[in-house]
């Protein structure tokens, strides 16, 4: 009898260690979980509030009060809208072949491979597989041993410069500032360009060639907010504005530009 007392004892000694082990791992995993929870609530709020700062950029752009930046605060949380005309950019589905290799010129690149490189973007977006001179059409890309081809039509997004034979990520980092596929303008807007392509403009051998006059029709839209823990989001939005008395707009891109959660201060606390 005595011998079972103590079978029995130990079993319920074993069974008050399993039940404790599971308790403390469910309340680990609750405090994860509503961690987790608190910060995907915190990330949807901060989102909210970027795209907020969007709309309302866009209706100050459809009132015809458009400036460059605003700063605002909501609540605690830093929010900054940054506005840009696309008119100041090279659209490299509109440009003509010159122009673009102008623009890699301002790049430092020689005027050969800036001719080279805006020949093969051309065939690219072209609808034809008539090459250039030294541009590069599909048979190219196969005797270069690539399982794509081009597009032969309009480039959805900068990012796809990477496709095209010749145009490495250092050369793409270099080319966004300066370019879209959004606009629609085979020219530029001087005064709304980037200050070293418009001092280009202004000192090329024909200044006016490459002038386009439409301005304000086409925008990139940055709201980026920053919470009082750190954390950052931003979005971004580029946005098409009707002829003046038209308040109909069309969103042509719409996209998270960067998402930064709070730094980890317990990792370097304050000595």
């Amino acid at each position: 009898m005595k011998h079972d007392d103590g079978y029995a004892l130990v079993t319920v000694v074993w069974m008050m260690a399993l039940l404790s082990l599971s308790a403390l791992g469910f309340s680990q995993t609750t405090r994860l979980e509503m961690t987790a929870g608190a910060n995907e609530w915190q990330q949807a709020r901060i989102r909210s509030i970027a795209d907020g700062g969007v709309h309302r950029a866009i209706a100050v752009l459809l009132a015809g009060e458009a400036g460059h930046r605003q700063n605002l605060v909501f609540a605690d949380d830093h929010l900054r809208v940054s506005l840009e005309d696309l008119a100041g950019r090279v659209d490299l589905n509109a440009a003509p072949v010159d122009l673009i290799a102008f623009v890699l010129e301002t790049l430092d690149l020689s005027p050969g491979r800036a001719l080279s490189l805006a020949q093969r973007l051309a065939d690219y977006r072209d609808a034809d597989d008539l090459r250039r001179l030294n541009g590069l059409e599909t048979e190219d890309y196969r005797h270069l041993g690539l399982s794509h081809a081009p597009r032969n039509g309009p480039l959805l997004d900068l990012s796809e410069l990477d496709r095209i034979p010749g145009y490495n990520d250092l050369l793409i980092g270099r080319l966004t500032p300066l370019a879209t596929v959004h606009s629609g303008a085979r020219g530029v807007v001087a005064e709304r360009a980037a200050p070293a392509l418009a001092e280009a403009l202004e000192s090329a051998a024909i200044p006016g060639r490459w002038r386009d006059a439409r301005q304000g029709r086409v925008w990139s839209v940055t709201a980026t907010v920053e919470d009082p823990t750190g954390t950052r989001f931003s979005r971004e939005a580029v946005v098409w504005l009707p002829a003046s008395g038209n308040r109909r707009y069309r969103i042509l891109r719409w996209r998270q530009a960067g998402l930064a959660a709070a730094p980890d201060r317990s990792a370097n606390p304050p000595g």
